[in-house]
């Protein structure tokens, strides 16, 4: 059987890598073979001393993919994919700042310059590529006018 030193350096070699979420850790150390109650007791002791935090996690995230042009929606769901709380992902989300018409301009202006599209066809192309990248529709709409 492994040891509990064995758990907790792998959970710390996972950790150095990026931040993880408390549901991710739990699904990677728990497929390596440590039983869950154990997997669990690590987790509250490494978030105790801070190594560990689904908040920061949240908060990192969203500044990697705001960074990479996604929208709000996109990344929402990518946080709940990834074991964040709904309302944690709600209070990162909140707490960015973010002017999100502003993201979406600044990608759809790189992705399709400053014309506007001629035929239904291409507003529709243009609207689901939006979309796609979580953008919500008033944002999107407001792109199209």
């Amino acid at each position: 059987m492994k040891s509990d030193a064995e758990l907790r350096e792998a959970a710390l070699r996972l950790l150095a890598r990026r931040e993880h979420t408390r549901s991710e850790l739990t699904r990677k150390l728990t497929s390596r073979g440590w039983p869950s109650a154990r997997v669990g007791e690590l987790l509250d002791d490494l978030a105790s001393e801070g190594l560990q935090s689904d908040v920061r996690f949240a908060t990192e995230h969203l500044r990697s993919r705001v960074a990479r042009g996604y929208g709000p929606r996109k990344i929402r769901a990518e946080l709940r994919q990834r074991g964040v709380s709904r309302t944690l992902a709600s209070q990162a989300l909140q707490a960015a700042e973010v002017d999100w018409g502003e993201v979406a301009l600044e990608i759809y202006r790189a992705r399709f310059g400053e014309e506007t599209p001629e035929d239904t066809a291409e507003r529709a192309r243009r609207w689901r590529s939006m979309e796609r990248r979580g953008f919500p529709a008033d944002i999107i709409a407001g792109l199209l006018e």
